[in-house]
């Protein structure tokens, strides 16, 4: 047997020496490569074959895709049609929205045209007649992973014009319908928004879209399997209505094998009388169904779900005053007084005592409207109720809070106002159509002035109800709390001193109010007004812009000169229901921040100390 010569092997190609491994070292190179380039593409934003990510349902690859399908049903049109009426005027509506918002639609008019879902989006408007075909086509658009939006009473006949009932529409949109809003010249005509939410990432909290004179009724929707409501159909003072009356307007949802819903409560023809507050909504409706994980800036610190100031006009019986006082203390609270000051200079020792743990504010000097004075009378007033409190309240104090006697003041008293250095002013409900602070249009004062609108019930709207039950009064006040945390929301509680007598039902019901506060800490911040005014001016100093890359987004966060801030936070709207994201500074030395759940389909992003300076950071999923 021959030996091969060593010298001969050491001499030979590298290509020789592999031998029959040449071929597989090659492929499984170009394989590596290739597996490699696909994990970081994906990382910058290219989506994945479901094929390749069978247990999670697809994403819309970016906000670049603009894609959606446009259902008329020729079952519907026949139906209007038998009826007397234009299906057109409900098509209309979505053919201008998404042609001024530059969608690609494609119009769909058979089920055959339906062809696979796979994160695609579906508009289904207002069909309420759909064929068993029609039907079909829709459900197994959905479950192969598309996502629906289906507006009003879609899916309630068959193709005879049959009544069929609630249950299709509940079952694709996850939105059991509770009944029709009655008619009524007291009817809810309003539909008022959950602040921070999917379907409202543009517009404040609480916000009141008037829908007019509808001529088709309006649904009460109430969310089921995980699904969450959006916004309410409510009258203008946003009375909270009863749990099991609750008219709930859009709700939206992710079901078990990822498909998206958004059901609306309300028909198209409610559109045309606020377009420019409905197209956000539409579209952020849209941005929900195409998972775009948006970052905003929240609008409370340490990531609470909402305010509540608890706050006294300080008039008749100015005693009881230290009544409330003491059942804030209970709980560790510092509400603020706004004092009539007349009749503070009468009980000096009272201030003194409220303002040694509240904030203690200004109420005029005379209870009587400041509206329509002249100029030189509001400013007289103003420098008086200062003048006749300068003793009792503390040299160190840094806030100045006003409440107009009666809710009476005009745009000369909020010159004045912040011409004097004043930092909020307590208004009346009629100051905004939303449930947030905002600031007086004042050039020139020294900082700004924030405007807190009361958008709760007083004492005086409750009791005028004739209730003197103490429990029922505190379910009410209960009510409004729950309200305001789910729109994320000011709530104002308003009381007065002649109706906050020890042992009154007022009180007593207060003091249950109080320690429901309490209990919601976690979620509810407990502030006084004048830390409301001073978080909404630093919040201001914060600027944050999302960019959608797909399966990852990036926000940059800029905080402008002045003290460090705390109680930053951001809330992130997921992609998938569930899933947190991973956040990590985009540069280095970016502060570490904390992510928690808001609830199946918002997350909160955290900071700690934020000196000024620019910050960017990268969020995946």
């Amino acid at each position: 047997m021959s030996m091969e010569d060593p010298t001969e092997f050491e001499t030979r190609p590298g290509y020789r020496r592999m031998g029959i491994y040449l071929p597989a070292l090659v492929v499984g190179g170009l394989a590596m490569l290739a597996l490699v380039y696909l994990l970081a593409m994906r990382t910058l934003g290219w989506p994945v074959p479901d094929r390749l990510d069978t247990a999670l349902p697809p994403l819309v690859q970016s906000e670049g895709s603009r894609d959606v399908v446009l259902f008329v049903s020729p079952t519907t049109q026949r139906y209007f049609t038998g009826v007397g009426g234009n299906y057109e005027v409900l098509l209309s509506p979505w053919r201008k929205h998404l042609s001024a918002q530059r969608w690609r639609v494609t119009e769909a008019s058979t089920p055959e045209a339906l062809s696979k879902g796979e994160g695609r989006i579906l508009i289904v408007p207002s069909a309420v007649a759909l064929s068993p075909q029609e039907r079909s086509a829709i459900e197994a658009f959905k479950a192969d992973g598309g996502n629906v939006l289906l507006t009003w009473a879609s899916g309630t006949r068959d193709d005879a014009n049959q009544w069929t009932g609630w249950e299709w529409l509940e079952r694709m949109g996850q939105a059991r319908v509770n009944g029709e809003v009655a008619k009524a010249e007291d009817a809810p005509g309003f539909l008022v928004l959950d602040g921070e939410s999917p379907i409202n990432r543009q517009q404040a909290a609480g916000l009141r879209i008037w829908l007019g004179a509808n001529h088709e009724p309006l649904l009460r929707l109430m969310p089921i399997n995980d699904a969450q409501l959006a916004g309410r159909f409510m009258d203008w003072a946003r009375t909270p209505a009863p749990a099991e009356l609750a008219n709930g307007a859009i709700v939206y949802g992710e079901d078990e094998r990822g498909g998206r819903s958004v059901v609306l409560g309300f028909s198209e023809s409610t559109w045309e009388y606020q377009p420019h507050r409905i197209a956000p909504v539409i579209e952020d409706a849209l941005a929900f169904l195409g998972r775009r994980p948006d970052a905003m800036l929240a609008n409370w610190p340490a990531g609470h779900r909402a305010a509540q100031i608890v706050e006294m006009d300080t008039e008749d019986q100015f005693r009881n005053a230290l009544h409330l006082a003491s059942l804030m203390d209970n709980i560790g609270y510092r509400g603020t007084f706004y004092v009539l000051t007349s009749m503070g200079m009468e009980f000096p020792d009272v201030v003194k005592t409220l303002a040694r743990s509240h904030e203690v504010a200004f109420h005029g000097e005379v209870h009587t409207s400041f509206k329509d004075l002249p100029e030189a009378t509001q400013r007289q007033r103003l420098e008086t109720m200062q003048a006749q409190l300068a003793t009792a309240l503390p040299s160190d104090q840094t806030t100045m809070g006003f409440r107009a006697p009666t809710e009476g003041y005009d745009g000369t008293t909020e010159r004045l106002l912040a011409e004097k250095g004043f930092t909020h002013h307590l208004a009346d409900p009629h100051r905004s159509d939303a449930r947030l602070p905002l600031f007086a249009a004042e050039e020139g004062a020294a900082q700004q002035l924030v405007v807190l609108p009361r958008t709760q019930r007083d004492d005086i709207n409750l009791l005028s109800e004739g209730t003197t039950d103490a429990v029922v009064l505190a379910q009410r006040l209960g009510d409004e709390l729950a309200l305001a945390e789910s729109q994320g929301a000011l709530g104002i509680l308003s009381v007065h001193t002649q109706n906050f007598a020890p042992g009154s039902p007022l009180a007593s019901a207060v003091s249950i109010y109080l320690h429901q506060l309490a209990s919601r800490r976690e979620t509810v911040w407990l502030a006084s007004a004048g830390e409301v005014a001073e978080w909404w001016r630093d919040r201001d100093r914060v600027r944050v812009v999302s960019r959608d890359l797909g399966l990852r987004a990036e926000f940059d966060l800029s905080v402008t000169p002045g003290e460090p801030l705390e109680g930053v936070s951001v809330v992130v709207m997921l992609p998938r229901k569930n899933v947190l994201p991973t956040v990590r500074g985009a540069k280095t030395g970016m502060p570490p921040v904390e992510v928690t759940p808001i609830d199946p389909y918002r997350a909160s992003v955290r900071f700690g100390e934020l000196p000024a300076g620019n910050y960017h950071y990268q969020i995946t999923f």
